[in-house]
């Protein structure tokens, strides 16, 4: 009898092995992924730095606040049908907003796009009044703030 049970217990061991080498393989593809993308050199390079919080060579009263504006904004894929046409939207100094859309509406890209993890691909997007190539990338993307709705990956 115990030695049916010990069976048993090995048995389950090893179910629970098997598992654990199974997880780890299916984490080490997400791994391979991430170490991919951080290694991967940006082909968008800014030519001037300009801070976010001065405009003019004048500091904007609050330093949290600036505006966005897209003007004609269109964007495409090389390697998909996908593509956003003539957007428009202005986004006044402290305005908070959201972007709603059924699923592949170009919600992600948009958020993209003002990250500047693509260049449009014909109009314009402004930030405070100066064109967003004109920023220094990393100052830019430290100040946008982004909430997916599902931030986790399954």
């Amino acid at each position: 009898m115990g030695l049916l049970s010990a069976n048993s217990q090995f048995v389950v061991s090893l179910y629970s092995f098997y598992g654990f080498l199974s997880q780890s393989y299916n984490l080490s593809l997400y791994t391979d992924k991430i170490r991919t993308f951080f290694e991967t050199k940006s082909t968008i390079e800014t030519e001037t730095a300009i801070d976010l919080n001065v405009t003019n060579d004048e500091m904007i009263t609050d330093v949290n606040a600036f505006s966005i504006e897209l003007i004609n904004v269109s964007f495409s894929y090389s390697n998909s049908n996908f593509s956003l046409k003539n957007i428009n939207m202005k986004i006044k100094p402290g305005e908070r907003i959201a972007i709603v859309g059924e699923n592949g509406a170009g919600k992600t890209t948009l958020v993209k796009l003002l990250l500047r993890l693509y260049d449009v691909d014909e109009g314009k997007i402004l930030i405070n009044n100066k064109q967003i190539k004109d920023y220094d990338i990393k100052l830019l993307r430290g100040r946008i703030g982004v909430a997916f709705q599902k931030p986790n990956i399954q």
